[in-house]
């Protein structure tokens, strides 16, 4: 197995590429963002990088939102960011 092979997930903020273990898994439920610790929850998905700068990017930037095409409106940022805290 190549190395390209090994790198099947992207970072909605900083596009680097690399196994899902190196990121933080993001998933749509109904209209809302829900952190997928184990990497198992059924849905749209985006991965996040295990970084400060690129988690409050993705914040900043409505990447987040863009990627799993869910209203910025409807998303509760404390919870989320408290959640993502305990992670990184």
């Amino acid at each position: 197995m190549n190395d390209l092979e090994k790198c099947n997930r992207t970072c909605v903020v900083c596009k680097i590429k690399s196994n899902k273990t190196k990121f933080v898994r993001f998933v749509r439920l109904k209209k809302c963002i829900t952190l997928d610790l184990k990497m198992i929850l059924a849905g749209r998905g985006a991965y996040i990088c295990k970084t400060r700068k690129c988690i409050l990017q993705s914040i900043a930037k409505k990447r987040l939102c863009y990627a799993l095409k869910v209203n910025i409106n409807n998303i509760n940022w404390d919870k989320l960011l408290l959640n993502v805290n305990s992670v990184i």
